[in-house]
């Protein structure tokens, strides 16, 4: 063991540091003793690093010193640990930077713009804490956007994939932050944004951005497309969208289409439905007028101060008077001025005209007057406008239990040659639905439901397949014929075994059920039944059975 060894692991790091200069002074080719320095100076930034004695800012200025020194001495790629150990003390340096209460910005990326110069192991723990660092900051768009790309969106970890959980301090239940990869690449979106904000209409000097930006914004893509679990990063995507329109495809990333961007939101606009600014955003998405208001009018439904709502009113506004609704947009700009002046806010130049114009002084209006009641009125599709991903079928209900508010139904779905039929239940309370036993409602279900647990009509089944219900409402269209038909024909009437008047119209069952509740019924006439395919498990076979019947 050398004399520079020996003194750094007895404690001695000044006179190990001494020592070790002298040799490589006499001898600067000496590659021992290059590694056994590089040592010492990983343990001076360590025993920096947990004394505390000195400023932070004085204890930068320090650990460049010491980290020009390592990078001075070119240590081979070949010695992994040396270089990897030196990376965490300035890795977990620059973390104690970020965590600081006033973060000292141009520090950090002057520590940062060195250790791009240590060839340490990536991905690894290490890489990872200086984006959990970095993503705590301020940054101005440019160095953001360079650092993320000198990062490296290819070096997230298995871990940094995951979202994780933070205890509570207090004993409490605690919360979830979002994986790290995730709130990385939100933040990659939100500062391009930031950035072409910043240069609107200006030449922009500096080109090799241009390029930095679309490799970013393809990897975010690439990133995301794998991992449609980052509901939050839908969400940040389709804000993204909504902004780069404005730019004239400056940046070479076309946006996408409306109705994509729907399709991407709705996942995650089903999670956050609560929330005001998940409505405003799909009231810019949609392209039907009623749905528009129905967005807005669910925004204004959430329970959150109105001054947040704000801009939302003025959306809301413009959109009353394109439809001629001048009470109600009266009433939405009074409320805008009154907010605004509450809390020393400017009036916005779009205001100011909509209160100079003729149909604005020609509508009275009380000052107290809401249009709660308007929100609620035109609310009322909203709902459905978040599964407007899912696919819709017709259904028929076959059964009511009306003390739970449960609807029993049908439907069907043909298929690579096949008809497939479902049979499942939902709370038609919860819709507002008055149905009967043979109406027909429109639901919508996942894909992966309908694919998964459709039951072949061709095949003997003990069981139809089971879907949820994430939207019903009823509808005057009919279901397909393999499902549903009606049939009329001279009714044949017989007992069963148990003695229950039965029925046959065509090859439509009449249960003994129906038959009671239509005690009229009589042998040789005519009757028109509404029926539904049913799987006669007893007889292990597909038949109709009648779900209505008149005369």
């Amino acid at each position: 063991m050398s004399e520079i060894t020996k003194l750094r692991k007895s404690g001695a790091l000044q006179e190990a540091y001494r020592i070790g200069l002298e040799v490589l002074r006499r001898e600067p080719g000496n590659f021992k003793a290059k590694v056994e320095f590089g040592w010492v100076l990983n343990d001076m930034m360590k025993l920096k690093l947990e004394s505390g004695q000195s400023s932070l800012f004085q204890l930068g200025k320090e650990y460049i010193g010491l980290i020009d020194q390592f990078i001075d001495l070119k240590i081979p790629e070949s010695e992994r640990t040396l270089i990897n150990s030196v990376s965490w003390q300035i890795i977990k340096f620059v973390n104690n930077l970020a965590n600081s209460r006033n973060p000292d910005i141009y520090l950090i990326n002057s520590i940062i713009s060195k250790l791009r110069l240590i060839p340490y192991d990536k991905p690894s723990g290490q890489h990872s804490l200086l984006l959990h660092a970095i993503l705590k900051l301020n940054m101005q768009p440019v160095s953001f956007l360079y650092f993320i790309n000198w990062w490296g969106l290819d070096n997230f970890g298995v871990e940094d994939l995951k979202p994780y959980r933070v205890s509570s301090s207090e004993g409490g239940r605690g919360y979830t932050i979002n994986s790290l990869a995730e709130r990385a690449l939100c933040e990659v979106l939100k500062y391009i944004v930031e950035f072409m904000n910043s240069y609107q209409g200006d030449e922009i000097k500096d080109k090799k951005i241009y390029q930095v930006i679309k490799s970013l914004y393809h990897k975010v893509e690439e990133v995301s497309a794998k991992h449609p679990e980052f509901f939050q990063l839908r969400y940040q995507f389709v804000k993204f969208h909504l902004s780069v329109s404005r730019f004239k495809n400056r940046f070479d990333i076309r946006p996408l289409g409306r109705d994509k961007l729907l399709e991407i939101l709705l996942p995650f606009a089903r999670i956050k439905k609560d929330e005001f600014w998940v409505w405003d955003m799909l009231s810019e998405l949609v392209s039907d007028e009623e749905m528009r208001l129905s967005c807005l009018c669910r925004a204004m439904m959430s329970k959150v101060e109105d001054k947040y709502l704000v801009n939302v009113k003025e959306k809301l506004a413009e959109h009353l008077i394109k439809r001629k609704l001048y009470k109600e947009a009266k009433i939405e700009i009074s409320q805008i001025i009154k907010i605004r002046e509450q809390n020393g806010w400017s009036i916005p130049e779009t205001v100011k005209r909509m209160t100079s114009e003729s149909w604005y002084k020609g509508t009275k209006i009380n000052m107290n007057e809401s249009n709660r009641r308007f929100y609620a009125e035109n609310a009322r599709g909203a709902e459905e406008i978040l599964f407007l991903d899912l696919k819709s079928y017709v259904a028929v209900i076959k059964g009511l239990d009306e003390s739970k508010g449960i609807a029993h139904f049908v439907f069907g779905e043909r298929g690579g040659g096949k008809e497939l039929v479902f049979e499942g239940s939902f709370n038609y309370k919860r819709y507002n639905l008055e149905i009967g036993v043979g109406d027909f409602v429109e639901i919508r279900v996942s894909y992966e439901d309908v694919f998964s647990q459709g039951m072949d009509r061709a095949v003997k089944q003990s069981s139809l397949g089971r879907v949820k219900v994430y939207f019903a409402k009823k509808t005057d269209k009919v279901p397909p014929s393999f499902i549903y038909k009606e049939v009329e024909d001279y009714i044949v009437v017989k007992k069963d075994k148990k003695g229950n008047m039965i029925g046959f119209v065509g090859d439509v069952f009449i249960p003994p059920d129906l038959m009671k509740e239509n005690k009229s019924i009589k042998r040789g006439e005519k009757y028109k039944v509404y029926a539904v395919l049913n799987y006669n498990e007893s007889k292990e076979a597909w038949s109709w059975i009648g779900l209505r019947i008149e005369k």
